[in-house]
């Protein structure tokens, strides 16, 4: 029986793989002539509903797969709204409602959810400019290496009053990437390149 620590350290650890893939596709639409979507002004979206005052006071966004697992494996998962159509871990987000991707956030719906926390990867200046004319919070963070991954748990740990929760999942990730390490240590290494960014550079520096 896999244990609920071991599908928390599967969730994190695979977030960069489901990121590059997610990359690969939307590059793939790019680089095939697809329609940019319309630009959307922040300005003429519906205002957004009111919050019932019985609710949770926490409303949270995930705009991306390895964000969603991080708010999961923390306990927090009750708080979260809606997350990105790429996000299907844990079983949870099935029934959660979806608001796009990097390439084409749903700012109305974002905006119609009355989220008071909206948490992206990295710099998006669609969301950005909504959380400044909506007035809701925004938490960036650049989980794409072993070590930021960390940082964003803790960030994300912090943010959300559950430091001793976040510690506790580093130690699992650390003790996971220990396991794998110590399983391969007598096979040879080969080389990997794994993209986290949609952006691609020069590729000739890696032949």
């Amino acid at each position: 029986m896999i244990s609920d620590a071991t599908l928390r350290f599967r969730g994190v650890i695979l977030a960069i793989v489901v990121l590059a893939a997610a990359a690969s596709v939307l590059c793939a639409f790019g680089c095939g002539g697809a329609v940019e979507p319309p630009a959307v002004d922040a300005d003429e979206l519906p205002l957004p509903l009111p919050v019932d005052a019985t609710a949770s006071p926490e409303r949270i966004i995930t705009f991306a797969p390895h964000i969603t697992e991080t708010v999961f494996a923390l306990g927090k998962g009750a708080l979260v709204v809606a997350v990105s159509d790429f996000c299907d871990f844990p079983p949870a987000v099935e029934d959660l409602d979806r608001v796009g991707g990097w390439h084409n956030p749903d700012l109305e719906k974002v905006t119609r959810l009355s989220p008071t926390l909206v948490i992206v990867q990295g710099e998006h200046a669609k969301v950005t400019q909504l959380a400044r004319r909506r007035d809701f919070e925004l938490l960036r963070l650049d989980m794409d290496s072993l070590d930021t991954i960390r940082e964003g748990i803790r960030t994300v740990g912090e943010r959300l009053d559950c430091s001793e929760a976040a510690e506790t999942l580093i130690a699992e990730f650390d003790a996971g990437l220990d396991a794998v390490r110590a399983a391969v240590a007598s096979r040879s290494r080969v080389p990997v390149l794994i993209l986290t960014g949609r952006q691609l550079r020069d590729m000739t520096r890696f032949h």
